[in-house]
């Protein structure tokens, strides 16, 4: 049968859309995914953000409890449906806020600071370092730093799963006579959770919910 992978991208926890995660879940057992990968930014750290931000939403303190429980949640469900599934996390910008955040401020409290047991959950690889790839069947998964469709697999020279924009897609490219990809999964957080509002009209965005297959059909974004 060969490998099935599913990408899940942005979850943004605690502002994940639920119902959309449920839909995910429900699909999963038809699916029966021989890898499942998270993409990066599990985590909002909305508290964290260095750009101007409430505190009147939820605490520092809550935010990362709760967040921490519904990533929990998330991976006990995916691990009950598909307990024969490689289980993989990768970090994302959102992942490093609260480290960028001390290096700003109070860079001699660096090797003070460990957060990674927040990212760590039994029976699963967790990638630290976000400028690392995860590689599988020469696939590159990442969680992503441009916008632009097409952008990381012309600069990697090689096929690339990606998050980070919020946007389905998916870009072929021919090199040296083989053809690679790019494919951007989505997201499954809310858009209208307000830490999630960085549009300049409230009700509008052109975000895309889904995740991503690869398997021997090739890869396909599936919108949720």
């Amino acid at each position: 049968m060969g490998d099935i992978i599913v990408a899940i991208p942005d979850l943004h926890c605690p502002w994940v859309d639920k119902k959309k995660v449920s839909r995910l879940l429900d699909l999963l057992p038809e699916i029966k995914p021989t890898h499942i990968v998270i993409l990066g930014d599990s985590y909002d750290m909305y508290s964290f953000s260095r750009f101007p931000r409430s505190l009147n939403i939820m605490t520092p303190n809550e935010e990362i409890l709760t967040a921490r429980a519904c990533m929990e949640e998330i991976w006990s469900a995916i691990t009950n449906r598909c307990k024969k599934a490689k289980k993989y996390q990768i970090k994302g910008n959102h992942s490093t806020r609260i480290n960028k955040g001390l290096m700003q401020k109070f860079p001699e409290l660096e090797s003070l600071l460990n957060i990674n047991h927040l990212f760590e959950f039994p029976g699963v690889a967790t990638i630290h370092d976000p400028r690392q790839e995860l590689m599988i069947n020469d696939i590159a998964f990442i969680h992503g730093h441009f916008t632009k469709l097409g952008d990381h697999v012309k600069q990697m020279n090689r096929s690339v799963v990606c998050g980070h924009s919020h946007r389905m897609g998916l870009f072929y490219l021919n090199r040296n006579d083989k053809t690679i990809f790019e494919l951007n999964c989505g997201h499954i957080a809310n858009p209208y959770a307000e830490p999630l509002i960085y549009r300049p009209m409230k009700r509008y965005f052109d975000w895309t919910s889904g995740f991503g297959i690869i398997d021997k059909h090739g890869p396909r974004a599936v919108p949720l």
